[in-house]
Order: structure tokens, then sequence, then C-alpha cells
């Protein structure tokens, strides 16, 4: 077969203009590569010759035929986006990293811009302070979605897997530190980008959604201060469905969960590479994305917005409910309400702190090496921020198990430790959770839970009655191999 044409091919040109044609091909212009492979497809399933310059005659005979199913109905996000991002990946940690600052300044600008727009999409900013607006405002020039999201946030948590894999190994520890730091900032950028647009958009639909309810109580005058809402941003507002900001909302949610277990990928090698500053602002996003996500799951007009989501879906409106549709809204729920949703970001949230705080708490516990370190306070810091939130997150549990806890099933416990559980409740949602927090209790040396007992035992005593066994059992073990040596008593297995 001939060699692919150039991209500026008159039938290539040609065999795009047919192909958007069709019902089932996407709106967007096609990609360079993406046009190349359709039409090769195009070419060998009418059984051409190679050539794609000429596959646009065999696409004119199947738009006017019929139209061939395709196996997915974006084929380059299924197939094609992984593997481009994972190659870059590839590129980064087997190319850059073994040319030192040269190889980052040419490679990491072009992929961290990569995995941040696949994060959290493409802005662009307007310039609102000429037009007399307060400053520049940024639109929306292009949207991911949630496999875009999910495949960036994957090759995040590779990039940490690799770089900690060569700490030690690089022949410049400066430069080590360097691209650390630079992908530590990639992460941080990217959250902090993700929690904001989650902000934003659960304040917009809360507001479209009561705005009827507010301006009848207001004899149909606007609430708010103009100053913080303009008339061109209220007019774009009434322009928007608040419904549609429901799908928007889940891909924020999804996307910050998503970042936080990129972070499982750090230990104690790659986190003696952070300054302080940079620990403490994942602290600090992390505990906000927790406290946002906790405070959503109280929202009632929350639970309602996505409740009413699922029944639009379903082409039912809110005055044609029956009682079957009653009772699928209950069962689905569950597993599709906004309890889930923002439960499950609030525990990765808090499952995330507890890894790094721990592994930074154990660092000047580690045996040293010959790996570069960034020196600070790293026990100080993590004792601290250690015990606040295990105090917030065990008192949170165990008042919730105490309250629903006896309504659990006991196979459900199991399915909440291991990740698949289906109950959105506090209690089964940070099962998981607390788990972390009692083995990460017994990987501490005993010269740091000595300093640490007095805030320990009384939360660890309040864990004996919670109905899960799995807990119990890790209860159990702490008391016995960690608090049993600081009175005395020897350590022994437990089965």
């Amino acid at each position: 077969p001939p060699l692919p044409p150039s991209i500026n091919d008159e039938g290539l040109h040609e065999f795009e203009m047919v192909a958007r044609q069709s019902e089932r091909s996407p709106r967007r212009k096609f990609g360079p590569v993406e046009l190349i492979v359709e039409a090769s497809f195009t070419d060998m399933r009418h059984g051409g010759d190679g050539d794609v310059s000429k596959a646009y005659k065999f696409l004119n005979k199947s738009v006017e035929a019929k139209i061939i199913d395709q196996p997915f109905p974006s084929s380059w996000i299924a197939t094609t986006a992984p593997i481009a991002l994972g190659l870059l990946t590839d590129v980064i940690t087997e190319v850059a990293f073994q040319h030192g600052k040269e190889g980052k300044q040419l490679f990491w600008p072009m992929i961290s811009a990569m995995i941040s727009s696949w994060c959290n999409g493409k802005k662009q900013s307007t310039g609102a302070a000429q037009n007399g607006g307060n400053g520049d405002a940024d639109i929306m020039v292009w949207s991911t979605c949630e496999a875009l999201v999910r495949t960036s946030c994957m090759e995040l948590r590779r990039l940490f897997n690799r770089l900690q894999s060569r700490v030690g190994a690089m022949d410049d520890d400066d430069i080590c530190i360097e691209w650390a730091n630079d992908i530590f900032v990639l992460f941080l950028s990217c959250l902090e980008s993700t929690l904001r647009e989650q902000e934003e958009i659960q304040s917009k639909l809360l507001r479209l959604k009561l705005k009827p309810y507010m301006n009848e109580n207001n004899g149909g005058e606007a609430n708010g201060d103009s100053s913080e809402s303009p008339l061109q941003e209220q007019k774009s507002e009434d322009d928007v469905d608040w419904l549609d900001l429901v799908p928007l909302l889940k891909l924020r949610s999804i996307s910050a969960h998503c970042l936080q277990q990129s972070l499982s990928s750090l230990d104690v090698p790659l986190l003696k590479l952070m300054q302080e500053a940079q620990i403490s602002k994942v602290v600090e996003l992390l505990d906000k994305s927790r406290a946002m996500a906790e405070s959503a799951v109280e929202d009632g007009d929350l639970n309602h917005a996505f409740k009413e989501d699922m029944l639009s879906a379903w082409g039912v409106g809110m005055e044609e409910v029956g009682e079957e549709d009653l009772v699928n809204l209950a069962q689905r729920s569950t597993t599709q309400g906004s309890a889930m949703f923002f439960l499950t970001q609030s525990a990765g949230a808090a499952n995330s702190i507890i890894n790094v705080l721990t592994d930074l708490y154990r660092c000047t516990a580690e045996t040293t090496d010959q790996s570069p370190v960034v020196e600070w306070e790293r026990e100080k810091f993590a004792a601290h921020n250690l015990l606040d939130i295990i105090h917030d997150i065990l008192t949170k549990f165990v008042d919730s198990e105490s309250k629903e806890g006896h309504s659990v099933d006991p196979n459900e416990w199991r399915h909440a430790i291991e990740g698949t559980g289906k109950v959105a409740i506090y209690c089964t949602s940070f099962a998981g959770v607390v788990v972390g927090i009692l083995k990460a209790m017994q990987g501490l040396e005993q010269g740091q839970m000595e300093r640490l007992k007095s805030d320990f035992f009384p939360l660890i005593c309040s864990l004996i009655r919670v109905q899960s066994q799995d807990i119990r059992g890790l209860v159990q073990k702490v008391l016995l191999n960690k608090f049993g040596p600081l009175m005395g008593i020897e350590p022994r297995a437990v089965a």
C-alpha cells in the first residue's frame, strides 16, 4: 500500500467533510492522527487498496446505504487517548529524566499542559476588566470528560511512581528535587482548579434551582448583590438549565476523587524531596475537598437536584412521578444520589491526608540512605495535623455507627472496607479510612507511639463496640502490639 498522505491532502479533507455528515460522527473537527486512522479503517472495511486518499469514495456509499456500528462512540478516547498520554509519560521518565535540566525545559511544559487540560479542560481569558467587569473572566473553550479525567489522573500517578523509583539514581540531586517539585506543583494546580470549579458549579446550580422561589418571596425581584452578579452574568444564567449543571458537578467530584487517589503512590523517598509549603498546601486542599464534600452531603437542595436529574434522564417530570418511579428513585439514590458521590470524595480526601501525614511522620524514623532530602521539621508538622484529622474522622465515624450501624448488613461492612460498598452513610463510607488509620498506627515506631499515646488511646477504645469485625480485629492488634509494650506487656501475634 502507498505511504499515508500529508494532512493537507484533498482526499482526506473530502473524507472528513463526508464523515461529519453522518449522525454518529463527532461534530468537532477531526484531529490529524484521528483523521488518518478513521480513513484507514474505512478503507480496510471496504476492501480498499490501502490508499486512504480515496477512502471518501467508500464513505459516500456507506452513508447512503447504512451506518455501520462502531465498537466505541468516541473511539479515540477509548483507544488512542490512554496510549498517547501514556507514551508522553514514558518520554518523560525514559528520556527527559536522563537529560537533566535541558530535558525538563524541553518536555515538561508541553506534557504538563496536556495533563492539566485533560483533567480540567481549557480556559481562555475574555479580558472582562476592559469591558467594565471586575477582572478577567475565564470561559471554557474545550471541555473534558470522565474518561479523559481518569486517564490524566492515572498518568499523574504513574509520574509519581516512576520518579519515586529513580530517587537517588539521578546524577544530579538538584534536578531530582526540581522534577519532584514540578510534578507536585502540577498536582496542586489541577486539584485547586477542580475544587474551585466544583464550588462555582455547585453554587450556580443551587442559585438557579432556587431562583424561582426566591423571586416569589421577593415579589418577582431578583435577590442578591448586583456587584457580585453583573448583568452580563445574570443574562447568561437565564439561558442555562440547572439540570445541565448536575453532570458537570458529578464530573468535578470524580475529578477531585481521582486526583486524590493519585497521591496513593507517594512514599517516604518522594516526600523527603517536598518542601514544607507544598505539603502544607496539599493538606489544605485535601481538607478543603473533604469539608466541601461533607457539606454537600448535608445539603437537601443538592440531594433533591440529583434526584430530579435521575427522573429527567428517565423522561419523567416531577409532576408525573408515580409509585413505581419513587421506588426506583429510592433504590438508585443509594448508588447515584448526591450522598454517594460526595461521601466517596470526602473519604478519598481523608484517606490521602492520612497516608501523606503518616509517611511524613515516619520520615525521620526511616533508615538514612544516600537519596536526596529537603530538610524541615516534618515530624512536628505531621503530628499536629495527624491528630486533628484522626480525632475528627473517628469521632464522626463512631457517632454515625452508633446511630446507623445497627441497620447495616454485616456483609456491607466487608464491601465498604474493600471499597465496593453501596450504602451511602458516613460510617460505611469511611470504614476503609478507619482501617487505614489503624494500619498506620501499627506502622509507627514505639517511640512515636509513646509521644501520641494519650491522644490515641481514647480514640482506639471508642472503636471497640463498632459492628465491623475487621475494625474490631485491628483494634485488638493495636492495643496488644502498640499499647501493650507501653505497659510492659510483650506484643504477641493475633489470628
